[in-house]
């Protein structure tokens, strides 16, 4: 296959295929390169009856997995954040305090913390079921971003008995998709800051085309560090919407915000 394609560039010619080659690194160049929130999953607090089994970690590891098929956010990878923990003696649930700590030396932007609120399997019926609870905490300071809440369940015909561990973790699967699904919902929504006062706590954004913020919405706040890098500088809650525009109130902020600044919606909401 690729011998073929060797062949077709040579039909071209040197003059034609430098210049596809040209157009091909302007395209990758000129694609868009927005900020993506840059997440740490911790392992979740266990408070099921399925002991031993270390659900809190199989339920971070299926969160995990399921925000990254999202393409929402950039994952950090758990055995850094297993690190990270081990090397502070920490174990769920995680103090607020801890967590920007541990995000801090990630560089991460959001922790992902939560809870099994229950696990339950029915041997006679084959089934399992699930209760997740998710948390979204950011790192300036530690103000809830996003919590939700999903349920899975599993179920395995009589005839064909499957292992309990196995329907646990088909229910976790399912609770898991559902979370990612939750802080994902709708469109991608992004826009940038319009106005914004030093002192105040209001911040007026303009959401891109064809989007829409949303009130109750938790908006994250970027803005480009000197070597090109996204930096979260701020976090704001949506309060009223005119659309494009909307205003928010800030809950964290790092820095004086800056007209053009990125917003990058997340959905959830939060107390």
């Amino acid at each position: 296959m690729m011998i073929a394609l060797y062949r077709r560039l040579a039909c071209l010619g040197l003059p034609a295929v430098l210049s596809l080659l040209a157009l091909a690194v302007w395209a990758d160049e000129a694609a868009p390169t927005g900020p993506k929130p840059r997440a740490a999953v911790f392992a979740f607090h266990d408070l099921g009856a399925y002991k031993g089994h270390a659900l809190g970690q199989r339920a971070a590891a299926r969160v995990q997995t399921e925000l990254r098929e999202t393409g929402r956010f950039v994952l950090i990878a758990r055995a850094d954040v297993r690190r990270e923990c081990t090397a502070l003696d920490l174990r769920p649930p995680f103090p607020v305090g801890y967590q920007q700590q541990i995000l801090a030396r990630l560089g991460a932007d959001l922790a992902i913390t939560g809870v099994v609120q229950n696990c339950t399997l029915d041997a006679r019926n084959s089934a399992a079921n699930v209760t997740l609870i998710a948390e979204l905490t950011e790192a300036i300071g530690g103000e809830q971003v996003a919590i939700v809440k999903a349920v899975g369940a599993a179920h395995a015909e009589r005839n064909n008995p499957v292992p309990a561990d196995e329907l646990a973790e088909e229910a976790l699967a399912a609770a898991g998709k559902q979370l990612a699904r939750s802080l994902t919902a709708g469109p991608l929504i992004t826009g940038k800051v319009v106005a914004h006062i030093a002192g105040d706590e209001r911040v007026t954004l303009e959401a891109d085309a064809p989007g829409s913020f949303v009130a109750g919405m938790r908006a994250l706040i970027f803005r480009r560090k000197d070597d090109g890098a996204w930096e979260l500088g701020a976090v704001a809650s949506i309060e009223s919407v005119q659309k494009p525009r909307a205003t928010g109130k800030l809950l964290s902020a790092k820095g004086q915000l800056k007209e053009g600044d990125v917003a990058v919606g997340v959905f959830g909401g939060g107390r």
